[in-house]
């Protein structure tokens, strides 16, 4: 991978452009086992308001809407947004989906809860621009609300990594055929990605990516600096303890009430 390689601001191409959004799809099995967890860890109830930040298609806030859950979602990718906002309407469920920046969106209302789910933060080389994005939860949430971030376990990464991945999808139009090459930057501490995407038509695509690896600790620290208190660390939805085979690490923390 070339080390030069240009990554700032990638997440703004990298999924309007590319197919991700099949890699959004969740089995109905792991599907609910996370909607149960968020149900309990975010104290969720029928009507109440739930900010997904970063919300992708809707994966989680259109099932999350069908419990009975209202749902605030934003994400930069228009394609997803679109997608999400169909869906919605075609399902007549409780969710208003907005196309924008995390780093400065803040809902129209208070919120009850908030996600920031499946690798979502940490996209920028840049702390200071990252914690924005804890900022903006903060200020979204009422006094004493819960907020779930899933990210992934560094420690886990280090302990398993890979430098070269080969993965395959199914798509309409046949079989996606994705190579994932990895390099560690260890003084930068980031993970830097490039992406082949050899699509069914012949078409080849190209991305690079990169996230700032965060220690557990560290991401405890960040929300601590928020005023966020009561903060857990799960190694994945069924509430295990965080440990070097946990592949995510899921931080849930409450609103300081003051």
């Amino acid at each position: 991978m070339n080390k030069e390689a240009k990554t700032d601001g990638w997440w703004q191409a990298f999924y309007d452009e590319t197919p991700f959004e099949l890699w959004l799809e969740r089995e109905q099995k792991e599907l609910d086992v996370t909607l149960d967890f968020l149900w309990q860890k975010l104290e969720l109830e029928p009507d109440k308001l739930l900010f997904d930040q970063c919300c992708g298609t809707g994966s989680l806030s259109l099932p999350l809407a069908a419990r009975g859950v209202r749902t605030i979602g934003v994400d930069l990718c228009q394609k997803f947004i679109a997608l999400a906002q169909k869906a919605a309407a075609d399902q007549a469920l409780d969710c208003r989906f907005y196309h924008d920046d995390a780093f400065v969106f803040l809902p129209p209302t208070k919120c009850d809860a908030a996600i920031n789910w499946w690798t979502s933060f940490g996209y920028d080389a840049d702390d200071s621009r990252n914690l924005l994005m804890l900022e903006r939860i903060k200020e979204a949430l009422k006094p004493g609300a819960y907020f779930a971030l899933d990210y992934p376990n560094v420690a886990h990464v280090f302990q398993n990594f890979k430098a070269k991945e080969e993965h395959q999808q199914n798509s309409p139009e046949g079989i996606i055929n994705v190579i994932r090459e990895t390099e560690l930057d260890l003084e930068r501490g980031l993970r830097k990605q490039r992406w082949t995407y050899h699509l069914p038509t012949g078409r080849t695509l190209l991305h690079q990516t990169s996230l700032r690896m965060y220690l557990p600790s560290t991401l405890k620290e960040m929300l601590k600096h928020y005023g966020f208190t009561d903060i857990k660390l799960f190694g994945d939805t069924e509430s295990s303890d965080l440990s070097l085979d946990s592949d995510r690490c899921i931080c849930l923390a409450r609103r300081a009430r003051s």
